[in-house]
C-alpha cells in the first residue's frame, strides 16, 4: 500500500539534544491528521523535517513517495505570519509565489490562480496592500490562500488557526475537509483541540516521541504523554463535545471546561 506521508523510526537532535525519537507514520491518501502537544514538544520540528527545512538526524521520510523537498505538490502555511512582514511585498504577490516553478518567473496565470485563492479565503480586496498593512488575521488567510494556490496534493500546517476569528477558522475547516474528500492529505500541528472534533480523521499527539490514533478520540494515557496530567472537556456553543471520555479517577464535577 502506498502512502502520501511516510516516516520510519524517525529522531532528530538540535544541538546534541534529543528533540524527537522513534517516530513512526504513515498517512493515506484523504487523510487529515491533527498534531497535538505542548510547546516544545516537537510539532513544529516535525513539519520542518517532513518540508525538508530541517534533516533527521536518522530514520527515513518521504512525501508523496519523494525525499522531504522534492516534490513540488505540497503547500505550507508557518506558524509565525510576522517573520518579514516588512518586506515591501503586495498580497498577491506573496499568494503567486506559492504556484511559482523553479527557473521561472511570475506568469498571468499565476497571479489569476493567486486570486482565486485570495477570494476564496476572503482577503481579494488585500491584493493590492502590502503585507506590513495587514492585520494579523489578514496575513494568516493570505499566507494560507498561497498554500492552496500552489494545487497541492499535501498540506503541511502549522497553528493555522492563528490570528483567525471563528469564522474564519470554521471556514478553513470546512475547505481542509472538502480538500480531503476531493483526495488530499493534511498535516495540522495545533494547540486548539477544537480541531480534533471539528476536522481530523486522525490524531497524533507528540511530546519528544509520537502516538498515532486512527480516530479523532484519545484516551487518558496519550493525553497525559502530550500535556501531563490535565483533564479536558470542549464545550462548544452551549452543547457539550467530549473530546476525551471522563478520566475513571476524577469526578465529573471535577473536570473543567471552556466554552466558546
Amino acid at each position: 500500500m502506498s502512502y502520501d506521508v511516510e516516516i520510519k523510526d524517525l529522531c532528530f537532535a538540535y544541538e546534541g539534544e534529543m528533540v524527537l525519537r522513534d517516530v513512526n507514520l504513515s498517512l493515506r491518501r484523504g487523510e487529515l491528521l491533527a498534531l497535538i502537544g505542548p510547546n516544545g514538544g516537537g510539532k513544529s520540528t516535525l513539519i520542518k523535517l517532513l518540508l525538508g527545512l530541517l534533516r533527521p538526524t536518522c530514520g527515513e521520510i518521504r512525501v508523496l513517495g519523494r525525499l522531504p523537498g522534492e516534490s513540488l505538490e505540497v503547500g505550507y502555511v508557518p506558524q509565525d505570519t510576522s517573520v518579514r512582514r516588512f518586506f515591501p511585498i503586495r498580497a498577491v504577490d506573496v499568494v503567486a509565489l506559492g504556484c511559482k516553478l523553479p527557473g521561472r518567473r511570475l506568469r498571468g496565470e499565476d497571479y489569476a490562480r493567486a486570486l482565486e485563492a485570495m477570494e476564496r479565503f476572503g482577503v481579494g480586496e488585500c491584493r493590492d496592500m502590502k503585507m506590513s498593512r495587514l492585520s494579523g488575521g489578514q496575513r494568516q488567510k493570505v499566507l494560507i490562500a498561497r498554500a492552496f494556490a500552489s494545487s497541492p496534493r499535501v498540506l503541511f500546517m502549522d497553528e493555522p488557526t492563528a490570528n483567525l476569528d471563528p469564522a474564519s477558522q470554521k471556514h478553513l475547516y470546512g475547505e481542509l475537509k472538502r480538500f480531503c474528500d476531493e483526495g488530499g492529505t493534511v498535516v495540522v500541528a495545533s494547540h486548539d483541540l477544537m480541531a480534533v472534533s471539528a476536522m481530523a480523521t486522525s490524531v497524533a499527539c507528540i511530546r519528544g516521541t509520537l502516538h498515532y490514533h486512527p480516530s479523532p478520540e484519545v484516551d487518558k494515557a496519550s493525553v497525559s504523554l502530550a500535556y501531563g496530567e490535565c483533564p479536558v472537556e470542549l464545550v462548544a456553543h452551549g452543547i457539550p463535545h467530549r473530546v476525551l471520555s471522563v478520566h475513571d479517577d476524577l469526578k465529573e464535577e471535577d473536570h473543567g471546561s471552556v466554552s466558546s
